[in-house]
């Protein structure tokens, strides 16, 4: 997803017009490493 993004922020773009949406993408890959971080410090048993 990182490098899905990196490419789509510069002139590399696969999809057109996909610059709009990058602020959202950047959130949600921060939500999800922020989630895998919580899930390693308390694993279910």
């Amino acid at each position: 997803m990182e490098k899905g993004i990196e490419r789509e922020e510069n002139s590399f773009a696969m999809l057109p017009k996909s610059r709009s949406g990058l602020p959202d993408a950047k959130n949600t890959l921060r939500i999800m490493r922020k989630a895998l971080d919580e899930i390693s410090i308390f694993p279910v048993l």
